[in-house]
């Protein structure tokens, strides 16, 4: 094992730069801070590109939700700005957002709304993703907020109105199958071994474009 550290760069979809250093020294837990101009992570040198991705964007969306919190700058209002843009292309201006955020306790879907509350939480892994693939997400959000009924003839009405919203929900199941499946051949190699994405059992969980969460939990 080489005992020099491996850097690399990763810049998120909303232009943030993260500076990825993997070090044979740290044997378990990652760290990340604040660095100038960009996010500083360094993890274990022996995680997946997979695992290492997933560690930057989740502990880098930390990092600047205490620089928001500590220093009042504008990420969440760019979130907000860019919800609002997309509300006048798509709803007609009918959402009313109070909270558009990112969240780092959202592993299973891309985005959730809360109804009662006039508010969405985006997944902190939607940071790598295209602009488009975001866009997607938040009109899906969007559309919750003015059709309130599941996922019924109004909503789908709604999300219809942006031209990529079928491109963007294959885009993303791709990306969490393949994800499923990396890492399902990691920890079954020595069972599996040749096995396809068709063979490998329990992998097929959808991770949603996005979802309503009316209870706000």
């Amino acid at each position: 094992m080489s005992s020099k550290e491996e850097i690399s760069w990763m810049t998120t979809a909303t232009g943030v730069r993260i500076k990825i250093i993997k070090s044979p020294r740290r044997t378990r837990s990652s760290q990340a801070r604040w660095v100038s101009n960009y996010v500083e992570v360094r993890t274990p040198s022996f995680m997946s590109f997979e695992a290492t991705r997933d560690v930057a964007l989740k502990l880098s969306a930390r990092v600047l939700q205490k620089r928001e919190l500590k220093y009042g700058e504008k990420g969440k209002d760019d979130l907000m700005d860019r919800a609002l843009r997309l509300n006048a292309l798509y709803m007609g201006g009918k959402a009313n957002p109070q909270s558009v955020r990112w969240v780092t306790n959202q592993n299973r879907r891309w985005g959730s709304a809360t109804y009662s509350k006039q508010s969405i939480n985006l997944s902190h892994r939607l940071m790598a993703m295209p602009d488009w693939v975001i866009d997607a997400v938040l009109v899906h959000e969007l559309s919750h907020l003015v059709a309130p009924d599941g996922h019924g003839a109004a909503f789908k009405a709604r999300i219809a109105s942006y031209p990529r919203m079928d491109e963007a929900d294959i885009f993303l199941q791709g990306f969490s199958h393949g994800k499923a499946f990396a890492e399902w051949q990691a920890q079954n190699s020595g069972h599996y071994h040749g096995a396809t994405l068709e063979e490998a059992p329990g992998i097929f969980d959808d991770d949603f474009l996005g979802d309503d969460d009316d209870d706000g939990a």
